[in-house]
């Protein structure tokens, strides 16, 4: 989780500021709509963080599960081996 909250962070925020601004500009020219991108606010911090947990979880459950398993499938005996 901690490596994944300052890139999903990133991501939100710039989101945020698009959305906050002007965003039609974004179909036509993306120089206009980061420069009539307005600023961030606190209030939609609860759902970042809503949105970080639920991804977070996700990718524990899709991706370091499986990974965790190949590996252990790789370095460990059968008889080692825990579920």
């Amino acid at each position: 989780m901690f490596a994944l909250h300052v890139p999903l962070f990133v991501i939100f925020t710039r989101i945020e500021r698009v959305l906050s601004g002007e965003p039609s500009l974004c179909l036509t020219s993306i120089r206009q709509c980061m420069d009539a991108a307005g600023d961030t606010s606190i209030w939609l911090y609860p759902l970042f963080l809503l949105f970080t947990v639920l991804f977070c979880m996700m990718f524990q459950e899709t991706f370091v599960l499986r990974v965790r398993q190949w590996v252990q499938g790789k370095l460990l005996r059968p008889e080692r081996r825990s579920v």
